[in-house]
């Protein structure tokens, strides 16, 4: 789980960083470089977190049962609850529609291989490093 420092940002601050990471992300996948953000930034675990978080919210837009997804992502139900509660608000309500204008179905269904099956393989990414799950 990512931690933060425990000093705090002044809110100025904050919406500053915010803003410019809005305005990276927005510029990486315009020139096609999702791959420099995804695997030069962001850990390992962040990706995984990322990847879950989003196919939460698509098999709960595709009406899976709690069950479902808390079996296929390996997640608990209070998790999946959670995100539930956050749609209901309108939370994820621009978020949504974006991704189902892509390849939504094909996306999800590879996070759910990526996360559902063990993986046992080296990893693509970084030459020599072997990732094992339970």
């Amino acid at each position: 789980m990512p931690h933060l420092s425990k000093q705090r940002l002044q809110k100025e601050t904050y919406v500053k960083i915010n803003r410019e990471l809005g305005k990276v992300l927005e510029k990486l996948v315009r020139v096609n470089k999702k791959e420099a953000f995804m695997y030069e930034l962001l850990t390992f675990t962040e990706r995984v977190m990322l990847a879950k978080r989003l196919a939460i919210i698509l098999m709960l837009d595709r009406d899976n049962s709690y069950y479902e997804i808390q079996h296929t992502l390996k997640v608990s139900p209070s998790t999946v609850a959670r995100f539930d509660e956050a749609i209901g608000r309108g939370k994820h309500a621009r978020l949504i529609p974006s991704i189902k204008k892509g390849r939504a179905e094909e996306i999800l269904e590879e996070i759910i291989k990526l996360i559902a099956i063990p993986l046992t393989t080296p990893y693509k990414g970084v030459p020599g490093i072997k990732l094992n799950f339970d």
